[in-house]
């Protein structure tokens, strides 16, 4: 994908978006994160790595001519150039040629430059963290006012019959599920905490990158303008210097070391200052509207006024309307209201903030019928209708095939039958296999000829936000850590990797009198670079006179296929997992996810679901034990990779994230780079030739490797992500055992999945009673149904439950 094509992706963050086609969930202050933010890092990120990729990030000269400027150029670029910060602070042109470049002293104090080599991956961190609020509200809220407002968000003229039904359904769920809403505001809430958190942490983040150089930055470029041109002290120029040295080592030709000084230009670092300029003072500002933004919503949770005043600037409702509603309905209701009101026509949130007024005050007095009234008139009228259906006359409805009625479920017939025929007020639903069935289960294959190009497309959509309208939920948060997340990561690790090796300039060789250069760089790629033990006094680390010991490195040339093999490692749970589910969760609530206003076909499908239940209970083992023999291959899996990736390296990886952090501490010229022995930037290489009269001549090369610049940064990555994971993933399948080990745990889960909507006797029911192969089951199908539905649906389980047991 190019450079533009990239960019105008971006752009997409920024396109103004109509009510008519996303609904609006979030205020502007949250969308300045993860819209203005959040693409703000992912552009530079572009660009940096594009000048970096295409342009000339470094340019180098010497005072004698050198044989390989562009192997110079490439060395300094990885080897981290240096200023001198006893030649900082004079004047240029007199005292000094350049800031903080001048002649060395034994006594001379090296400030090292290497972050500009970070500075693309740490962009692309940033724009990730900026976005991940905005990732985890929309998980949470998971479209519900989307649905809630569909087809009637923005302005549309006609339809008034269609209007004024999808308001009195509106009007219907809202009543059902009220004071259900609390976890909502909550998860709001906490986002908006985490978009706080992030814009604090980032200014300290970047100031701990750029070794404390950030947090004075914007006021040092403010006073800079104000003095003369010939008398500043640039602060932009001691950050991210623009001429700085370089020092590169070789032996000569009788074996002495030589050493090249040379001066570096960085025109990187031109874009760089400004990226960083833009970047204090607009952290600066978006740390002060969001705090800001934090006081108006805690003034919101503790003044009814402040919410009266918010509620009525959205359309135009009555004053008494108003005041009912935002007196008596708790802060999580309102907070909903709050959005539909930013979604709905002004007319229909008029209509139906009169409604939800009108009754609030016919309720007043019984709140405790409130609170349980929405189950109450739902059983009565389910019990009202069922007594009106003439169960013999059945057969003529348009859905029932044969006597008494049936229908298909799940690959099940199931039966409407009377329990004798005087009673006409019940009905019995009775699910029977059906042995020849038209319709066999759909099996998901895994097609094994599927080209790697394809293969990377599908997972590049991992980390898409899905609703519960588009695709069921059948695992956990931390499950998809795994096949979402860090997948993903190993692939595009490899993608990488792959287009440098293909694409770019791996390895850069620099030979003694050897003409084809190219060649040198190619046989050296192939054959395998070395180094020797690692001694103080190397003109690189591992690089100098031979050595009786050597050490060869061919890995790198692995390095794509080991993480796209890791890759794979790490979506085969959940490939397991959707192959033994089969798609049972998704059949059971198929055109019930999410939050159906209407709820279509709730009289009938309820009993369904029920039956089918009551009638399975105790079939469900494989489906239990399958989902715990994959969160354990989860686990094995994180454990195994770190396990392999030590072995690949040959035994450094265990301890190199440690080595990192101990190394942070160390100045730059005491540190000793744990990763060097295994991705060295300089390696050895010899080229052996036939001379004209037939003797072999051994060619020495000084090779460069810029591709292990970029390995070793996945790795240091891929250290402390596989740790996190492994503990994450231990602690999940701790929990999980404690689950079906629990009754009273799985009480917990009932409570957490079901909030406040279910009867707490129901849920105390089935935890006890329901082994946990069904309740995990039951689990799944909490994620995925709408809240009223769930807790019709437990207490029905507990009711067939409750009386099962008294007839035993």
């Amino acid at each position: 994908m190019s450079v533009v094509g990239l960019l105008a992706g971006i752009g997409a963050f920024f396109k103004v978006r109509y009510l008519h086609d996303k609904a609006v969930i979030d205020n502007p202050v949250f969308r300045l994160h993860y819209r203005f933010t959040s693409a703000f890092f992912f552009a530079a990120c572009v660009l940096t790595t594009a000048f970096n990729f295409f342009g000339n990030p470094i340019s180098c000269i010497t005072g004698e001519p050198f044989s390989r400027p562009e192997a110079l150029n490439t060395y300094c670029w990885l080897h981290s150039t240096f200023t001198l910060a006893s030649q900082e602070g004079q004047r240029v042109g007199t005292e000094f040629a350049h800031p903080g470049v001048g002649a060395e002293k034994s006594d001379s104090e090296h400030r090292y430059h290497s972050y500009y080599q970070w500075v693309p991956f740490v962009l692309f961190l940033q724009g990730v963290l900026f976005y991940l609020p905005h990732w985890l509200w929309k998980m949470n809220e998971g479209g519900r006012v989307r649905d809630m407002t569909g087809g009637s968000r923005g302005t549309s003229i006609g339809q008034e019959g269609a209007r004024h039904d999808h308001c009195a359904a509106l009007f219907s769920y809202l009543v059902q599920t009220m004071r259900y809403h609390r976890n909502l505001i909550v998860a709001y809430v906490t986002c908006e905490l985490l978009n706080f958190a992030n814009v604090v942490g980032n200014i300290y983040f970047i100031n701990r990158f750029l070794n404390g150089a950030f947090l004075t930055y914007g006021t040092r470029v403010v006073q800079l303008s104000d003095e003369d041109q010939e008398d500043r002290a640039d602060p932009m120029v001691e950050v991210f210097p623009r001429m700085t040295k370089c020092n590169f080592h070789m032996f000569g030709s009788s074996g002495t070391i030589q050493k090249i000084d040379a001066l570096c230009l960085l025109p990187l670092n031109i874009a760089n200052e400004k990226i960083y300029i833009f970047l204090w003072f607009w952290l600066i500002i978006l740390s002060v509207i969001t705090g800001l933004a934090l006081i108006y919503r805690l003034a919101m949770f503790m003044s009814p006024t402040l919410r009266l005043f918010l509620i009525r600037r959205l359309a135009s409702p009555s004053k008494a309307s108003t005041e009912t509603v935002v007196w008596r309905v708790p802060v999580g209701d309102y907070f909903l209201l709050h959005m539909l009101g930013k979604n709905l026509e002004g007319f229909l949130f008029n209509r139906l903030m009169d409604d939800l007024a009108k009754h609030l005050t016919s309720n007043a007095s019984e709140a405790e019928e409130r609170r349980r009234g929405p189950l109450t008139r739902q059983t009565s009228k389910l019990s009202e209708l069922m007594s009106s259906i003439d169960l013999f006359s059945l057969p003529s409805l348009p859905f029932l095939s044969q006597p008494w009625g049936s229908l298909p479920f799940l690959g099940r017939k199931v039966s409407f039958l009377p329990p004798n025929k005087n009673d006409r007020d019940h009905f019995w639903l009775r699910v029977l296999p059906v042995s020849t069935c038209n319709q066999p289960a759909k099996r998901s294959t895994f097609n094994s000829d599927m080209s790697v190009a394809r293969l990377l497309s599908v997972f590049a959509t991992l980390l898409k936000v899905t609703l519960l309208q588009d695709k069921p939920v059948v695992d956990n948060a931390i499950f998809r850590l795994h096949y979402r997340f860090t997948c993903v990561f190993f692939l595009a690790a490899s993608v990488l990797v792959t287009a440098i090796d293909l694409f770019g300039k791996p390895i850069d060789c620099i030979g003694d009198v050897f003409p084809q250069r190219r060649v040198l760089n190619t046989y050296c790629w192939i054959q395998q670079t070395f180094t020797v033990p690692f001694e103080s006094h190397q003109i690189h680390p591992c690089v100098g006179p031979p050595s009786s010991e050597k050490r060869y490195h061919s890995y790198y040339q692995w390095v794509p296929f080991v993480l796209f093999f890791q890759g794979l490692l790490f979506y085969l749970p959940h490939w397991i997992w959707k192959q033994h589910e089969n798609g049972i969760v998704g059949q059971l609530t198929e055109g019930r996810r999410g939050f159906d206003l209407k709820g279509r076909d709730a009289t009938l499908w309820r009993p369904l679901l029920s039956s089918y239940l009551n009638e399975t209970m105790g079939t469900h083992g494989y489906l239990g034990v399958a989902h715990v023999t994959c969160e354990l291959f989860n686990l094995v899996n994180a454990v195994g990779n770190i396990y392999l990736i030590d072995l690949f390296l040959g035994g450094y990886f265990f301890d190199y994230g440690w080595q990192i952090l101990q190394r942070q501490s160390l100045d730059q010229e005491e540190r000793r780079d744990h990763m060097i022995e295994i991705f060295p930037r300089v390696t050895k290489c010899t080229l052996d030739t036939y001379g004209s009269s037939g003797s072999v001549q051994r060619h020495d090369a000084l090779c460069i490797l810029p591709v292990n610049v970029l390995n070793e940064k996945i790795y240091i990555f891929a250290w402390f992500w596989l740790v996190f994971l492994a503990v994450v993933s231990l602690f999940a399948l701790l929990y999980r055992l404690l689950v079906m080990t629990s009754p009273a745990v799985r009480h917990l889960v009932f409570k957490r999945i079901g909030s406040t909507t279910s009867d707490p006797q129901s849920m105390a029911i089935l935890s006890r009673r329901l082994a946990y192969p069904d309740c995990y089951l039951v689990f799944l199908l909490g994620k995925n149904l709408q809240d009223v539905a769930y807790r019709d649906l437990l207490d029905d389980l507990a009711h067939h439950l409750d009386h099962s047991h008294l007839n035993c």
